[in-house]
């Protein structure tokens, strides 16, 4: 019959009267300098600098420890679908001109924390990679704008939206060339919205750049083999996979 133990002291066979002993043997000297009533007597060098060690170090300690106060203030009008503590989940959709996949969304007290894959997508199903994992932090980025920025400084939508109106009628009643720069998008939706866009002015132009891009494979594959295609691997045709 196999034997099990409760902890570690219990499978070394230390008994709760060894540990009391063991404590008292190896009591933290600071302390003992004040049981023995360190401030009325005279000390060494030493024992000053344990002392001053020790209490710089515990005010460290407690003031790197204080917690931050956070005030939970309730909803004056709740929405019906929002259960405080219970989790929704909302479908959707990833791309970040690299990798894609329809993922579920995990929000809780309405803030996303834990993306998952859709089983409904026949694309990927319940399956993601880290890169999609990880797109969660990206919401909660310092760091990230958090509204328009005109020459380095915040601006209000208004007023960016009627500045940038301004400019491309006047650009597009000179006849000027008005370019659209954004980054690889698959989505039909916007697709259309910048052709909508793009069909009310002159002379425009859509040009799509991804900083890192498939481009170079995409044209060495239909220089050497005559199709513009990325390579992949096909498991189901492997017999070994190491």
């Amino acid at each position: 019959m196999k034997r099990y133990w409760k902890s570690f002291e219990e499978f070394q066979g230390i008994t709760p009267a060894d540990e009391v002993r063991i404590e008292q043997e190896h009591k933290n000297s600071v302390l003992e300098l004040h049981e023995n009533d360190f401030l009325k007597k005279n000390s060494s060098r030493r024992d000053f600098l344990k002392v001053f060690g020790y209490s710089v170090s515990s005010a460290v300690i407690v003031a790197s420890c204080k917690r931050p106060v956070h005030n939970a203030i309730p909803y004056v009008v709740q929405p019906p679908e929002l259960t405080p503590g219970k989790s929704l989940y909302y479908a959707s959709s990833y791309f970040d001109g690299h990798e894609y996949a329809g993922i579920l969304v995990k929000t809780r007290d309405g803030r996303p924390i834990k993306i998952e894959g859709n089983s409904l997508v026949e694309f990927n199903g319940e399956g993601t990679t880290a890169r999609v994992q990880a797109s969660v932090l990206s919401l909660y980025d310092d760091a990230r704008l958090k509204g328009p920025m005109a020459l380095n400084s915040p601006a209000d939508w208004d007023g960016a939206d009627s500045q940038i109106i301004k400019e491309l009628e006047e650009i597009n009643n000179a006849g000027g060339e008005i370019v659209l720069l954004t980054s690889a998008l698959i989505s039909p939706t916007t697709k259309k919205l910048i052709k909508e866009f793009g069909a009310g002015l002159k002379n425009f132009r859509w040009v799509r750049y991804d900083a890192v891009s498939c481009s170079a494979v995409l044209e060495a594959n239909q220089k050497c083999f005559g199709k513009s295609v990325i390579p992949d691997y096909h498991f189901q045709n492997a017999g070994f996979v190491a």
